[in-house]
C-alpha cells in the first residue's frame, strides 16, 4: 500500500502537462496575431521580430515542459496498467522519484486516503485474461475519444481553410483599393500559414491513427479471449504495442474525457459488462 494513490497522481502529471501544452499552444496563436497585425498596423513592424522572438522561445520552453510532464505521467499509467493486468507492483523506490515532482498541494490530494473508484471494470484474478479484459475496455475507451478529436481537428481545419480561400476569392471580386486587396490577401495567407504551422491537420491525421490502432487492439484482444490457449506472453506483446501507439500517439485531452465518460461508462457496463463498475479510458 502507497501513501499516494498512484492513480490521483498519475492524473496530476497528465493535467500539468496539459496545461504547459495549452500554454504552448494559446502563445504559439499569439506569436502568429502579432504577426498577422503587423501587416495591418504598420507601427508594430519594427517591434513585432523581437516580441515574437521572445514568445517563441516561451514557446519552446512550454513544449519542452508538456513533454516531460507527458513521459513521466505515460510512464506512470503503464506501470499501473501492468500492476492492474498482471499483478506487476510499483516498488516503493519508483514511487519515490514520482512523488517527489509534486508540489506540496499535489502531494495532499494524492494521499492514498483519496479514494477513486476501479480504473478497470474486469472482476477477475490477475493473469493473462484479465489483462486482456482490461485492455479490450482500455483500447474500446481510447478510440471513441481518438475518433471525436480527430473529428474535431477535421472540421477546424476544413473551416479555417475555406473560409481563407473565400475571403480571398470575395476580397478579389468586391475590393478594388490594391492595398486593402494585398493586405487580406496576406490575411487569407496567414490564416492558411496558421492552420498547417499549429498542427491542426496533423493532429487530425495523429487521433484518425489513435483510432485505427486502437479499433484493431480492441479486436485482437477480443480473438485472443476466445483462444483455448491463451498465453501471458501474448497479452504482454499486445499491452507493448499498444502502449507504444498511445505514447506515440496525441494525448486524449482531459475535458473530453470528462465530457464523453458517464456516456461511454454507461454504455460499456450495459453492454461489455455483467457488473456495473466505473471504468476510465
Amino acid at each position: 500500500m502507497y501513501q499516494h494513490n498512484p492513480r490521483i497522481i498519475e492524473r496530476i502529471l497528465f493535467r500539468t502537462a496539459a496545461r504547459w501544452a495549452r500554454m504552448g499552444f494559446v502563445l504559439r496563436i499569439i506569436v502568429f496575431t502579432f504577426g498577422i497585425l503587423s501587416i495591418i498596423l504598420s507601427f508594430l513592424n519594427q517591434a513585432t521580430p523581437f516580441i515574437i522572438a521572445f514568445l517563441s522561445i516561451i514557446v519552446e520552453v512550454c513544449n519542452w515542459r508538456a513533454d516531460n510532464y507527458r513521459g513521466s505521467a505515460e510512464d506512470l499509467h503503464r506501470k499501473l496498467d501492468m500492476q492492474e493486468s498482471f499483478g506487476w507492483s510499483i516498488s516503493r523506490n519508483e514511487m519515490s522519484d514520482i512523488v517527489v515532482q509534486l508540489s506540496e498541494r499535489e502531494r495532499k490530494e494524492s494521499l492514498a486516503t483519496n479514494n477513486i473508484e476501479p480504473y478497470f471494470a474486469s472482476q477477475n484474478p490477475v493473469g493473462a485474461k484479465k489483462a486482456l479484459e482490461n485492455l479490450q475496455e482500455s483500447s474500446w475507451f481510447t478510440k471513441h475519444l481518438a475518433l471525436r478529436m480527430s473529428m474535431l481537428y477535421s472540421i477546424a481545419t476544413v473551416l479555417l481553410t475555406v473560409g481563407s480561400i473565400w475571403l480571398l476569392v470575395i476580397s478579389i471580386e468586391m475590393i478594388q483599393n490594391l492595398n486593402t486587396l494585398s493586405n487580406i490577401g496576406r490575411l487569407a495567407t496567414s490564416i492558411l500559414v496558421v492552420v498547417f504551422s499549429l498542427g491542426l491537420a496533423k493532429f487530425a491525421y495523429g487521433y484518425y491513427r489513435y483510432n485505427i490502432k486502437a479499433s484493431n487492439t480492441e479486436r485482437s484482444a477480443q480473438d485472443l479471449l476466445r483462444s483455448t490457449s491463451l498465453t501471458e506472453t501474448e497479452a504482454i506483446n499486445l499491452w507493448h504495442d499498444y502502449q507504444i501507439a498511445r505514447r506515440t500517439s496525441p494525448v486524449i485531452p482531459t475535458w473530453l474525457w470528462k465530457n464523453m465518460r458517464n456516456h461511454l461508462n454507461l454504455s460499456w457496463e450495459t453492454y461489455r459488462v455483467d457488473q456495473s463498475v466505473s471504468n476510465k479510458p
